[in-house]
């Protein structure tokens, strides 16, 4: 039936460019042969668009199949943040921040369907340490971003403004995780918070409170390469200001 739908098409096409000659005009119902067979096409190869909802179901994309089988708002977290992390191991920062911006939002969206406040403070809340994780993971790719960072092989390019927005977004979300965690119970986290709203605030020229936040990310991981080289660049810059 697809082989005749084609023949059917081309036949089509080729009566339609003779259609001036008056031999040809006795064929004008032929035309309408194809249309109706393409309604019928349609619906016999596009199930999705037209199947019940349980054959619908099978056609969604395995992240949000994995959406659909989650319970709890934790579980829905997590496993939208996962579909970021695998997008960041495979290189695709600026496709990753989607993601780490959905589960964000899916817990303040939360809060205010139940009525109930999301405690900033709420280091005994399950969801807070995900937004937290999902805060840092985005402010990284916002970074990668305003760094010029590959994309695939393919450079990102962005004007000066993007960039400037790009570190002031990264330093606003490695905030917002500080808001969340409990340098008590998640130290590591907070020396990566500070450290990443560090950087940031190194690109943005703000030099003094770059220092401040690396001088405290030193503080909390004391064996950190990363934050001791950035400590040291930042203090150079700063007294040469």
């Amino acid at each position: 039936l697809f082989e005749r739908f084609v023949r059917l098409l081309a036949s089509c096409a080729k009566d339609r460019s003779r259609s001036n000659d008056p031999t040809h005009r006795r064929n004008t119902r032929r035309h309408q042969v194809p249309a109706r067979l393409a309604q019928w096409f349609v619906r016999a190869f596009v199930p999705p668009l037209f199947a019940p909802e349980k054959v619908h179901a099978k056609a969604v994309s395995a992240s949000v199949q994995s959406l659909l089988d989650c319970d709890s708002l934790a579980e829905r977290m997590e496993a939208t943040k996962a579909e970021g992390v695998a997008l960041v191991r495979s290189g695709k920062h600026a496709e990753a921040e989607g993601p780490f911006r959905r589960a964000v939002l899916m817990r303040s969206s939360q809060g205010k369907k139940t009525n109930e406040s999301v405690s900033v403070e709420g280091a005994d809340d399950a969801t807070a340490r995900l937004a937290a994780q999902c805060y840092l993971n985005l402010a990284m790719c916002l970074l990668a971003r305003s760094d010029g960072d590959a994309d695939q092989g393919v450079a990102l390019k962005a004007s000066a403004a993007q960039v400037t927005l790009a570190n002031q977004e990264a330093a606003a979300c490695c905030g917002k995780a500080l808001e969340l965690l409990d340098a008590r119970k998640d130290g590591a986290l907070c020396a990566k918070a500070r450290y990443r709203k560090g950087v940031a605030l190194e690109r943005l020229k703000q030099y003094e409170g770059a220092l401040e936040e690396l001088a405290e990310a030193h503080r909390l991981a004391p064996d950190d390469l990363a934050v001791a080289v950035a400590k040291k660049r930042v203090k150079g810059l700063h007294a040469s200001q």
